[in-house]
Parts: structure tokens; C-alpha cells; sequence
């Protein structure tokens, strides 16, 4: 789907998936049994995946740069009739790529997106390059993977990516469990069933599975709880079962003008982002990495219709179930019609001398779902990211919910981001501070966090940050630290 976010250093508007880290307070239940058989079909897939090495693809995806502006009308003559089989790779470590072809020219080295979004986090897994180490921990899988997810995505229009992360977060104090981890595993794509690589009017099936571990006595997105906080340390990061979380077809029509997104989605992709949201990539808070006064509820059944009038403007609208949760396909209750629907207008400019810009007002309303006896909320927010330099982008956001569906009244966050070389030439590290009012009568809370993210290896990312939670709302303590280490796997 279209993402106002944009690739530092290129100007380029691709209509993608967006997603964030999501704020789940919806209890999840319901029918599992589509979720889970989906969810063992797409990864045992990935056993048969090396079979498809055999013939390398016809119709390229991009066309390299040299090429003609008119390719020929006809094979020549001479060109063998069957494509020449591609041998499989050796079991070797993968070497260090060549610097003069660690960043194609067509592929940005700083690839922001929010968690969900599907086709920026295949671009990312794409843009692989050695940095303070040749190797990584996936060099000896990894030629076999490139090698069978490149035959793939030329072949039959599958593009495929895996991703793995590992977390630690401690805290200084608190009145419950202070230590916490958990582990992500996602496998995830989008394959291309109408239209050409080059289509304007192509259409897509989108889906992920994934599952989420605990690793000692709780998992991140619980110690916000344990310590008082109005909101949670991490957005994601709890503990699931393996399950589909997103399973949508996208449709481009009128040239990409329109696009079209109904099935399992994630309401997060769609609504009130911006270029640091993501706790696998930048801050872990979500304060920073959700949107938690918004009343998003988990994934569910729902359709969003995306409109690019003009290049520097977009406008979003849709609904999905309020009941809907990641585990569970979501037609068991559908059919109550309990609905959060939302509705958005982007401007995106490039402004000369500095870069470009995002900026978008949000409106939302959130039916009530009597069989949960949670009341009907509405709210609005405001949400501005601006590039002023190459490598330096500024970002505030500002929610508001009237009701108590989130227990969050206010919450304003603002902050910077810098990417570029410092110990590697992927380096990204940020400092953002948070206020938040609660909808009841507990004191405001204030949180700052910093982060350092360094691109350790090929398909490696080592991430360190700092927390600070001063007054929380849940709590008598007047601050609490929270230190915390993210790795991440990505190809």
C-alpha cells in the first residue's frame, strides 16, 4: 500500500505496505484453526524452496540500467529453447560483497518503514552488505536462500523474506517482575498474481506468519505493566502462538492512483505513522513505536482503500473488526459488525534545502463491543516527520482519545533521528521524549529513550537503548530506568 515514509537520499514514492508496531488491548480468542493451518502451509513451504533453483527467470523484475528503452519483439533465432539450469550454491560462508556493488544505485542504503510493512521489509532484506564483520549469522544459509528467493520472485513473482529478533530489557526498579525477553520469528511476503513486473494495475496476496516467545519470567511488552507504566516498554514482543497475522489481496488500479487492500490487515499500516516507528529497527517504547491513545485493536477482517490525487498528496479510509486479534481468523465475530473504521489526509512534500516531508491528520472512531463490555471511543492525531538535512529528520506526533478505551487522554512525543556512517556505514541512533495525560486521574507520565543501532553484519543488526520513565502513572516511583539490547536477523 501507498507509505507516505520515504528512503533518505532518494526521492521516490512507492506505493507499500506500511505497518507499525501495534497497540493490541483487545483480549485475542476466537477460531484458530484457519490461522494455524495457514501459518504451517507458508512455513513449510520454505523446505520446498531450494527445489525451485532449477531455471532462472524469463521476465526480470527490474530492468538493469543499460537496457534498451524498447526491448525486441521477438527471441532471436539462436536463443536456446529451455533457460540453462542454475547450479546450487556451495555450503561456503558467504564472502564480502564487493563494495562497488554493496548499494545498487537503485536501492537506498537507509530503508525506514513501520513493522508491518510488508514491501519495505522486503527491500531492506534485499540490501545486504558486510560492515564491521564479513561474515554473519546466517552466512552459511544465506547464498541458499538468495539464490532460491531470487528464482522465486523472477519466476513466479514471489518475493520472500525471514526475520528473527532476540530482546532483553531490564529495569532499575519497580514493583514487579524487572527483567524481561522474548524472541520474534516472521516469515512473510508478497506474491505478484496479476499483472507484469512492470504493471501499473498489479495485483498482490500480502501475508506473514509469525510467532512470538518468552524468554525467563515475562516478556517486554508486559514489564511496562509490572513497573506502572501508563503505556509499554516495547509495542510488540509478547508471547503467541504461531499464527497468520496478515493475509490481504492489494489491488492497484488507475494507474496506481487507487489502491485497494481487503482481508486480515493491520490497522497500524495504515494510519497515523511515522519514519522512526518500529521497534525492531529504531526506539522500542511505544510511546515511539505504536500509536497507544490511538484505539487500533489487534488484526483482524477489514479493507482500506488508499487515493494519490496528486504527488505530494494521499488520501486513506477503511474499517475492520473491533474484535479482531492476530490469532484468530476473525469470522467467528465478524458478523457482530463492532467496527473501528479511520480516516486520513498526508501531504508530502519535498522542500528544497531541506528534503522531504510527511505530514497527516488522523481521524478515528471505535464502536462499542458489548460482548467485551468496552464502550465506543473516538480521537484524532497529528503526526509530522521532515528531513533537514541527509542525514538528520525531526519527528513529532500528538494523540488525543475522548474516551477510556485506551486509558490514555493525551500523549505528545517528538524527537530526532540520525542515520549515516559511524562505526559501521548503516549507523542509526535517536533521542525522543514523550508526555501522556491518562484518562483517569492518575499523574502525567514522561518518558524519554535513546538508541544506537549498528550494522554488525551481512543480514545483522545489533541495537542498544536507554529508557527513562519518570512519574509513571501506575505507579509511586518517581522514575524507573529501563536498559535494553535488540538483535536482529533480516534476509
Amino acid at each position: 500500500m501507498p507509505s507516505p515514509i520515504q528512503f533518505v537520499h532518494v526521492n521516490v514514492r512507492t506505493p507499500c505496505t506500511q505497518a507499525t508496531a501495534t497497540t493490541r488491548r483487545q483480549a485475542e480468542g476466537g477460531s484458530t484453526n484457519f490461522s494455524q493451518q495457514l501459518a504451517g502451509v507458508l512455513l513449510l513451504a520454505v523446505a520446498s524452496i531450494p527445489a525451485l533453483c532449477a531455471a532462472p527467470a524469463e521476465t526480470q523484475e527490474t530492468q538493469p540500467a543499460t537496457a534498451p528503452a524498447t526491448a525486441p519483439a521477438t527471441i532471436p533465432a539462436t536463443a536456446p529453447a529451455t533457460a540453462p539450469a542454475i547450479e546450487a550454491p556451495a555450503l561456503t560462508l558467504l564472502p564480502p560483497p564487493d563494495p562497488a556493488e554493496s548499494e545498487p544505485p537503485e536501492t537506498p542504503g537507509f530503508v525506514p518503514h513501520t513493522e508491518a510493512d510488508i514491501d519495505l521489509t522486503l527491500r531492506e532484506a534485499r540490501f545486504e552488505q558486510a560492515d564491521i564483520l564479513p561474515y554473519s549469522t546466517v552466512s552459511l544459509v544465506y547464498p541458499f536462500w538468495k539464490k532460491a528467493a531470487d528464482n522465486l520472485r523472477q519466476r513466479v513473482g514471489l518475493d520472500l523474506g525471514l526475520e528473527q529478533d532476540l530482546v532483553y530489557q531490564g529495569a532499575s526498579r519497580g514493583p514487579g517482575v524487572r527483567d524481561a525477553g522474548g524472541g520474534s520469528v516472521a516469515l512473510f511476503g508478497r506474491w505478484r498474481l496479476v499483472g507484469t513486473p512492470d504493471g501499473l494495475n498489479n495485483g498482490n496476496l500480502l501475508f506473514k506468519a509469525d510467532y512470538d516467545w518468552q524468554i525467563g519470567s515475562t516478556t517486554p511488552s508486559e514489564l511496562g505493566q509490572n513497573i506502572g507504566s501508563l503505556w509499554r516498554t516495547s509495542s510488540g514482543f509478547g508471547e503467541t502462538r504461531p499464527c497468520v497475522s496478515q493475509f490481504a489481496w492489494e489491488q492497484h488500479l488507475f494507474d496506481k492512483a487507487l489502491l485497494v487492500t481487503v482481508g486480515k490487515i493491520d490497522p497500524t499500516a495504515f494510519y497515523a505513522v511515522n519514519i522512526w516507528q518500529n521497534d525492531k529497527q529504531f526506539f522500542m517504547n511505544e510511546a515511539f513505536s505504536g500509536i497507544p491513545a490511538v484505539g487500533v485493536p489487534g488484526n483482524g477482517l477489514g479493507i482500506n482503500a488508499w487515493w494519490t490525487p496528486a504527488p505530494w498528496l494521499y488520501l486513506t479510509a477503511g474499517c475492520q473488526n473491533q474484535q479482531g486479534s492476530n490469532t484468530s481468523a476473525g469470522f467467528n465475530t465478524f458478523g457482530d459488525f463492532d467496527l473501528f473504521s479511520a480516516a486520513e489526509i498526508g501531504i508530502t512534500p519535498d522542500i528544497p534545502s531541506l528534503g522531504h516531508g510527511d505530514y497527516r491528520l488522523t481521524c478515528w472512531h471505535a464502536d462499542a463491543v458489548p460482548t467485551r463490555s468496552s464502550p465506543s471511543d473516538e480521537g484524532f492525531a497529528l503526526s509530522f516527520d521532515q528531513a533537514v538535512t541527509r542525514h538528520v529528520i525531526p519527528f513529532f506526533r500528538y494523540e488525543y482519545a475522548h474516551g477510556p478505551v485506551t486509558d490514555i487522554r493525551q500523549l505528545a512525543t517528538g524527537g530526532i533521528g540520525w542515520q549515516g556512517p559511524l562505526l559501521s556505514r548503516l549507523d542509526v541512533c535517536g533521542l525522543a521524549l514523550a508526555w501522556g495525560q491518562p484518562w483517569q486521574n492518575d499523574r502525567d507520565q514522561w518518558t524519554a529513550e535513546t538508541f544506537y543501532r549498528v550494522q554488525l553484519s551481512p543480514a545483522n543488526q545489533l541495537s542498544i537503548g536507554y529508557q527513562a520513565i519518570l512519574h509513571p502513572s501506575l505507579s509511586s516511583e518517581d522514575a524507573v530506568g529501563i536498559f535494553w539490547v535488540r538483535f536482529r536477523i533480516l534476509f
